[in-house]
């Protein structure tokens, strides 16, 4: 999801993720957040896709996170936030 926003990722997966602020035009809280459409699924195999699961992921990082530049400094962030959350 990190180089989906900072645009590093593969031609294949341009189209691939929904922008929330596509969806509708309407100003919320949510559309300067880097926020992505969460897909519904029908069956609980569709919820361990890519698609959903990533964005699931991506949604609960907090948003000091998320805007990181660098993806070194991305990767290490993740990893002391998810250590911490469980000590």
């Amino acid at each position: 999801m990190y180089k989906y926003f900072n645009k590093k990722l593969p031609s294949n997966f341009v189209n691939y993720f929904t922008d929330l602020n596509s969806i509708h035009r309407y100003d919320t809280r949510q559309k300067t957040n880097l926020k992505l459409y969460l897909p519904r699924t029908r069956t609980k195999f569709g919820q361990k896709a890519l698609l959903f699961s990533g964005i699931k992921a991506w949604q609960t990082l907090p948003i000091k996170l998320t805007q990181k530049k660098e993806v070194h400094s991305f990767s290490k962030a993740v990893i002391q936030y998810i250590l911490d959350k469980y000590k």
